[in-house]
């Protein structure tokens, strides 16, 4: 267990203490919290008999007893967020992110880096949270429009602790203007990442920092394997374009850092990982709030170079926030609770039924794709229906579904369009779409076959519409996001479609769902093969 884990590893921990020419600093660490600060079940582990997570009032008990745990052995300690702090829960995104950093605050986090999500609901409210946080915001890419650092962030700063001048270097993905509303990023440049960590890194090296952490909202592959054989290739080919794809790219190609706290893709990694030519260990966890991570640095306390590092628990550098093993610190609790227990007055209504999850797994298609796209098209009596699988952040839990579950799933605040587009381009749309030999769309109206056997824009071999084999000069009605609409999400031609063949609705994804649940009270939820894809051999 994680409690008698963690309890063992501090005795230890205790017991070998510091040598006297090496600097220790405990760092516990989050990213992609999402908004996910209150009490929530751990579905992922067992969907039937979930075991109760703490969420942020859970975190702070551990984060109080790993800073005190530090002090009294005189070691360092830092509170670290690699960003993507609100959007995606109801406490999150309805609150603009207020009550996570109301949280962050509390519990004492040294700096935070700003992720991709921190720019959903546009600037304003950004720059509230960055007046309001009581810690650094860091960027060292994302400037003004003259290519200054922009005003609500730092590149980096230098904190002292267990003896050592520490740099924390922040960084905001490249491509955050393609994963955003165009209104949303007005003004700002977002650079190579590459180049905006070797200028800070430069700058506080010159400033005196003996050591850097890269605090990078740039995440860790899914899988190491395919991220490091991926790596090789872009190496071998001198990293061509524009923007690092990934933290493992990051400490490869970056000297300087000594270690990256990382983010963006929502996976943990219970060991670092560790690149065999640069030796930069990169941390991660699997974020939404279920858990922190938590390891102990240790450096050469007189150069600042990182000889190694301990865990916290025998499952390595994660731990999960289970309420029977780190008992949630009442104030916190009460803090999140309250506005938890506010939001759930307006929104905690149940709308309809599910005997069992509604899932957003699938590999050509899933439950809650075929649902959300289903609601879309008949709430706004179209043919067609058409989103990005990323857009859906949430399963629907089995049960009685509120609307603050709907929420979960859609939180981005997106307003539906309804399009008219011929059914040429509607095929020619989701050609391109699966060119990378991945679908990523759910739709509704349509049924396909896909060949991945066969060449780039040819591989649908069959599709209807209706029950009808598509028409190419026939104009259908399809519905999408705004988000789509401004050709994010290798939706390029839906920016092309001229603005006399759109109508914006004003209509939110999520109150079609809503709507469309309500007139359903119980749901089976289910595929039913409107994709049919045929893998190449």
């Amino acid at each position: 267990m994680v409690k008698s884990s963690l309890a063992t590893c501090l005795l230890l921990l205790c017991a070998f203490a510091a040598a006297a020419d090496d600097a220790a600093i405990t760092v516990v660490f989050s990213n992609d919290v999402h908004g996910g600060i209150d009490r929530t079940a751990a579905r992922f582990m067992n969907d039937e008999f979930p075991p109760p997570l703490g969420g942020g009032a859970s975190a702070a008990e551990l984060i109080q007893r790993l800073r005190r745990q530090a002090h009294a052995q005189g070691d360092g300690f830092l509170l670290l967020d690699a960003g993507d702090i609100f959007s995606g829960t109801l406490i999150g995104s309805q609150t603009a992110g207020q009550a996570v950093v109301e949280y962050m605050n509390a519990v004492g986090y040294d700096a935070m880096t700003v992720g991709n999500h921190e720019f959903d609901q546009g600037l304003a409210p950004l720059l509230a949270l960055a007046a309001q946080a009581r810690f650094p915001l860091l960027s060292a890419n994302l400037k003004d429009s003259l290519g200054q650092p922009a005003s609500f962030v730092r590149p980096y700063v230098i904190v002292e602790t267990g003896g050592l001048r520490v740099a924390l270097v922040g960084l905001t993905p490249y491509s955050t203007p393609s994963a955003s509303s165009t209104d949303h990023v007005a003004g700002l440049r977002f650079e190579d990442e590459a180049a905006g960590a070797r200028e800070a890194i430069a700058a506080a090296r010159a400033e005196g920092a003996q050591c850097v952490i890269g605090l990078v909202h740039m995440g860790l592959p899914y899988s190491w394997e395919e991220g490091y054989r991926r790596l090789l290739e872009r190496e071998a080919e001198g990293f061509p374009g524009a923007g690092v794809p990934n933290a493992m790219e990051l400490a490869r190609r970056v000297p300087g850092f000594d270690v990256l706290f990382c983010g963006h893709i929502h996976v943990g990694y219970r060991e670092p990982w560790v690149d065999p030519v640069t030796h930069v260990p990169c941390f991660q966890t699997y974020g939404r709030g279920t858990g922190l991570g938590a390891v102990k640095l240790k450096f050469d306390a007189r150069t600042g170079k990182l000889k190694g590092w301990d865990n916290f628990a025998d499952e390595g550098t994660l731990v999960t926030l289970f309420t029977e093993e780190f008992t949630p610190d009442p104030a916190v609790d009460r803090m999140i609770r309250d506005r938890a227990e506010a939001l759930a007055a307006q929104y905690g209504q149940a709308l309809a039924y599910s005997p069992v999850t509604v899932s957003r797994s699938g590999e050509t298609e899933s439950p809650l794709g075929n649902l959300v796209t289903d609601a879309w098209r008949v709430d706004l009596e179209a043919d067609l229906a058409l989103t990005n699988t990323g857009g859906l952040r949430d399963d629907l839990p089995p049960g009685d579904i509120s609307l603050q579950e709907v929420f979960n799933v859609l939180p981005f605040g997106n307003s539906l369009v309804l399009m008219l587009v011929r059914g040429d381009f509607f095929r020619d749309l989701l050609e391109h779409k699966i060119s990378a030999e991945r679908l990523g769309f759910a739709l509704s109206g349509a049924r396909l076959t896909i060949d991945l056997s066969r060449p780039e824009g040819q591989r649908i071999t069959e599709i209807t519409i209706g029950g009808e084999p598509l028409e190419p000069d026939r104009i259908y009605k399809l519905v999408t996001t705004e988000y789509l609409r401004e050709g994010n999400s290798r939706f390029d031609a839906l920016a092309d479609v001229p603005d006399g063949q759109v109508s914006y609705t004003g209509v939110l994804e999520r109150d079609a769902v809503a709507r469309h649940l309500t007139r359903l009270k119980e749901i089976t939820p289910g595929v039913d093969g409107r994709v049919k894809v045929i893998k190449g051999r």
